[in-house]
């Protein structure tokens, strides 16, 4: 019992923490990209 629990805990966060981790990177590359070009223009 406590095993099936300790799965379904898992498997529920770990997709959040997907999704977040995947809206973190599309900020960090909105972010940054510009920011990387203008320091490479510079």
């Amino acid at each position: 019992m406590e095993k099936a629990r300790e799965i379904n805990c898992v498997s529920v966060p770990s997709e959040l923490i997907y999704v977040y981790i995947r809206g973190k990177i599309r900020m960090a590359i909105i972010c940054f990209f510009p920011l990387s070009c203008a320091w490479q223009s510079n």
